[in-house]
Formats: structure tokens, sequence, C-alpha cells
């Protein structure tokens, strides 16, 4: 089974305190996902679902130098839409779509570096 996944994500930073080379920030954030569950050995073309997703965090940025940072994230995401599963029944892969929008979420953890290239304000 092949897992195809797309996202398309907008995510605002404001901005808070700045401590010796520690800079604050929170975070609010939008996605739209595409997930399509396929079957190899079969000519069935498997199932698919578009599916919308929210964002809240905070992070600080360390600055190494003025233009190198380590980035520390911790943020969650909450998904809006339907469920979909594949399984295994009598060596046959199955796939079903189950009705109505389910909510779930998941913890983010993130550690970055940025390198900034130019200065845009």
């Amino acid at each position: 089974m092949n897992r195809l996944s797309h996202r398309v994500e907008c995510t605002i930073l404001l901005y808070g305190f700045v401590v010796s080379k520690l800079k604050s920030y929170i975070l609010a954030g939008h996605c739209f996902d595409y997930t399509k569950l396929i079957d190899n050995n079969s000519a069935f073309g498997g199932i698919e679902r578009w599916s919308s997703a929210v964002q809240g965090g905070a992070g600080v940025h360390w600055n190494l130098t003025e233009k190198l940072d380590l980035s520390f994230v911790v943020q969650y995401m909450l998904h809006l839409g339907n469920k979909i599963n594949a399984e295994r029944v009598n060596g046959y892969l199955t796939f079903t779509k189950e009705k109505g929008a389910s909510l779930e979420g998941h913890m983010l953890l993130h550690v970055g570096i940025n390198y900034k290239l130019g200065q845009l304000w």
C-alpha cells in the first residue's frame, strides 16, 4: 500500500519578548490536506480524502549570529475531515471511508536552523 499526501499550509508568527539572544513567538495557522491510499497489488484505484486543520503553538529563536538562529517550536494541530482506513482481510486490502467528520489532533515538536538571506522589511 502507498500513501500519497499533499499539504498547503499558512502560518502567522506573532513575536513577543526578546531576552539577550532569545526571541519568543506564538503562532497560528491553517492547512488543507489531500490524502490518497493506494493498493499496489490491485487494479482498484484506492481511496482519497480532502481535510482541513488548524494549528497553534509557541516557539523561540535562539540567535547564534545576526543571520543564523536555532528555532524550537511546540504546536498542536487539530484535523477536521472524513477518516479513511486500510485493513488487510483474508489477504486482501480493503479501504473504508467513515461517514461524517472526525476530529483528531496531534502534537508537533520542531527544531530548525534558519539562515537569513535578506531583509524584506
